[in-house]
């Protein structure tokens, strides 16, 4: 078990389904609107960077965490990314914001706006680390967190995932969690 009390800026990415049709731009910033006030997050704004080529699309921005409709390397999903530092061991921090990403996404695609529509992937994911002092994208960073991390998604998915470092040095530390279901 890995202790590191500087592990802080987790993030979590689940891709939509293919082949699936996915939320438009303006249906996503209305569901996020409804969020600022009904929702049990401190969420404050909204902002529409659909302009940007590879990227956020839509940004809830958060106090505690900010959700994202995403598409960094030209793949849409949802991104759940953790602001404000977390106490506890390193699995804590992964399962608290795993199952807090999994929420948010399953609120998501449950929004009646979406008539069903918006369908998450749930044997594909990004897990993230939003922090390059902490965090750089190398082979040690993947060390370091591999096992907790194949730890933690076999205890909330039930089924061990196949990880794959996503080592493009000029990008924040990811890695590609994959299952056969």
């Amino acid at each position: 078990m890995t202790m590191d009390l500087d592990l802080q800026k987790i993030g979590w990415k689940f891709f939509f389904k293919k082949n699936v049709p996915v939320p438009s731009t303006k249906d996503s910033f209305t569901i996020f609107n409804t969020w600022i006030a009904n929702s049990p997050e401190v969420f404050i704004d909204v902002s529409d960077y659909s302009h940007v080529p590879e990227g956020p699309v839509t940004l809830l921005s958060g106090y505690y965490a900010d959700v994202v409709i995403d598409r960094t390397d030209d793949q849409l999903g949802f991104l759940y990314q953790q602001k404000i530092p977390l106490s506890g061991t390193t699995p804590e921090k992964l399962e608290k914001t795993l199952k807090l990403a999994l929420a948010a996404a399953t609120r998501f695609e449950n929004e009646p706006i979406l008539k069903g529509t918006a369908a998450i992937d749930r044997t594909r994911l990004h897990f993230l680390i939003n922090d390059r002092a902490i965090a750089p994208n190398q082979a040690g960073t993947f060390s370091r967190y591999q096992n907790d991390l194949a730890s933690c998604l076999t205890r909330v998915f039930g089924q061990n995932p196949k990880l794959t470092h996503l080592s493009e040095p000029r990008k924040r530390f990811r890695v590609l969690s994959e299952w056969n279901r």
